[in-house]
């Protein structure tokens, strides 16, 4: 018991001693491990080797569980709102609504530049740290960050890639 469950601490608790000099919760519990194989306690190590790793377990699970009710909470995004003006009533994409400063400052962009509102879209979604994705016609259209395109495996041209490098080097944000 103390070697399948105490290894795998001993060795994070090293690992996160030597390259990142962070000293947590597995180097005081390798430090008791260690104590308690050396004064005889093999039953006591065992047992805080076993209860750290289902502790540890446990961790993963809730974590995998509230991701999963985060991301379900995302797709139930709506996907059009209703806005009721003086000439009536009228159904527009919800993402005119947006209320994240990045959105809004794309959607007032469009609007000054093109001088008309955004198309209606298909299946609008938010995904969160990377941008947004929605259906126009048979088109998927994706906004957001590098990562989010390289996840989607579109990638730039070299020169586009330097130009936005300049950008960010000078504190702004990109939005491809």
């Amino acid at each position: 018991m103390i070697i399948l469950c105490g290894i795998p601490i001993i060795l994070e608790a090293v690992i996160g001693l030597v390259t990142e000099f962070d000293i947590k919760a597995d180097v005081l519990v390798s430090l008791a491990l260690i104590a308690s194989v050396l004064i005889r306690e093999d039953f006591a190590a065992g047992e805080v080797a076993f209860i750290m790793q289902l502790g540890g377990l446990l961790e993963e699970l809730t974590v995998a569980k509230a991701r999963a009710g985060i991301e379900k909470l995302v797709h139930l995004t709506p996907q059009t709102a209703r806005v009721l003006t003086e000439a009536g009533e009228k159904t527009i994409p919800a993402e005119q609504l947006s209320e994240h400063p990045l959105g809004k400052a794309v959607v007032n962009c469009y609007r000054q530049e093109m001088k008309r509102e955004l198309l209606s879209t298909g299946q609008f979604e938010m995904i969160p740290g990377r941008g947004v994705s929605c259906e126009v016609d048979t088109h998927t259209i994706l906004a957001g960050n590098v990562d989010m395109l390289h996840e989607n495996r579109i990638n730039f041209p070299a020169d586009v890639e330097k130009q936005a490098e300049e950008f960010l080097n000078q504190g702004c944000t990109m939005i491809y």
